[in-house]
């Protein structure tokens, strides 16, 4: 192809057809643009789709972390709520000896009520891999990048801040009975006794 058109461009220039080659010269030129253009677009194409690619990987992984998210919460709740059933027993007096003694209550309730919680932890690694994609995410979601950005930056923001207030309280707790109380280590029958007359009687618990 080269060849054909060096032949062209040597035939004009020697029978002296200066406007002639000179057309000819505007043409091939007009003819490497285009083929720049076409390759440019092609290109630019490809990008496209491998940037749309990569920004639905990174969707499919806050999706994926969301419902993870969503079942881990869940369970939480549930707990809390059978622990709050539980409080409401313990403050009304509603909890005897033989109910810890004979495991009518689950041990993992009644035994660590203000010892104990279970941290929420929420993940947010595809919303930060996002952040740093932003400029590839499309327009068309402009109204999900809103809904993400509200629901990491406001209301995982207050879950993680209560959920670190709880463990400091938790904490708190422990030191307390740890430093206060021989029975903390339950390390005999007679740990386990002392323990439930706290659980049932000392004011400072209830």
């Amino acid at each position: 192809m080269l060849k054909f058109f060096r032949r062209i461009r040597k035939g004009l220039l020697s029978k002296n057809h200066i406007g002639k080659y000179l057309l000819y010269a505007i043409g091939e030129i007009a003819l490497v643009v285009i083929g720049i253009l076409i390759a440019l677009n092609l290109n630019n194409r490809n990008e496209q789709r491998k940037t749309e690619a990569k920004v639905e990987i990174i969707f499919s992984d806050i999706m994926e972390e969301l419902t993870l998210d969503i079942e881990k919460t869940t369970h939480i709740m549930r707990y809390y709520a059978r622990r709050d059933s539980m409080i409401y027993l313990v403050l009304n007096n509603k909890i005897t000896a033989k109910d810890y003694e004979n495991n009518e209550i689950p041990s993992h309730m009644t035994w660590n009520l203000t010892g104990w919680h279970s941290a929420v932890d929420l993940t947010n690694y595809g919303y930060i891999n996002l952040l740093g994609n932003l400029d590839a995410v499309p327009s068309k979601y402009n109204e999900v990048l809103k809904d993400l950005n509200d629901l990491y930056s406001r209301f995982k923001r207050a879950v993680d801040m209560k959920d670190q207030e709880m463990g400091e309280m938790i904490q708190k707790n422990r030191n307390i009975e740890m430093q206060n109380y021989s029975w903390y280590a339950l390390r005999n029958e007679t740990d386990r006794k002392n323990k439930l007359d706290y659980l049932l009687n000392d004011f400072r618990y209830i």
